[in-house]
């Protein structure tokens, strides 16, 4: 591991770790073997695993994968500097997009950006960014 950036657990006891200077994703399986597998980011700098798919964001854009075994796709050209899904949506951010959604619009110049959900949202949970009014079939950003 040359310069690690990103750690997360792999949902089975073992980690998976970001490295911008290897251009790799680490796994540490729970049993402490080490292995790597291509980002598909020759830098990835940040990961969030929802359910069996593992997202990989770094300067050059974003990635998702099935986890585990898959092979990297390209999702977004966009640099991915941390990531959330809400309402079944991935989003992310950087310094030139602010908040956007991966594929799809962002929020710079305080644009709105609406989406609709695939997924039911329990409106009694979840954290949103402050700006964020979520609703059953339809978000709104504004």
């Amino acid at each position: 591991m040359r310069e690690p950036e990103d750690l997360i657990a792999d949902g089975s006891g073992g980690w998976l770790l970001a490295d911008d200077g290897a251009g790799l994703v680490f796994h540490v399986a729970a049993s402490g073997a080490v292995s790597s597998f291509s980002a598909g980011s020759t830098e990835p700098l940040t990961l969030l695993l929802d359910g069996s798919t593992l997202y990989i964001g770094g300067d050059d854009g974003i990635w998702s994968m099935d986890w585990p075994g898959g092979s990297p796709t390209a999702l977004d050209s966009r640099a991915g500097l941390g990531f959330v899904v809400v309402d079944g949506v991935l989003w992310s951010a950087n310094a030139s997009e602010d908040l956007f959604v991966v594929g799809g619009g962002s929020l710079r110049g305080g644009a709105s950006v609406q989406y609709t959900s695939t997924e039911a949202h329990p409106r009694s949970s979840g954290v949103y960014p402050k700006r964020f009014c979520p609703s059953p079939t339809t978000t709104e950003l504004h």
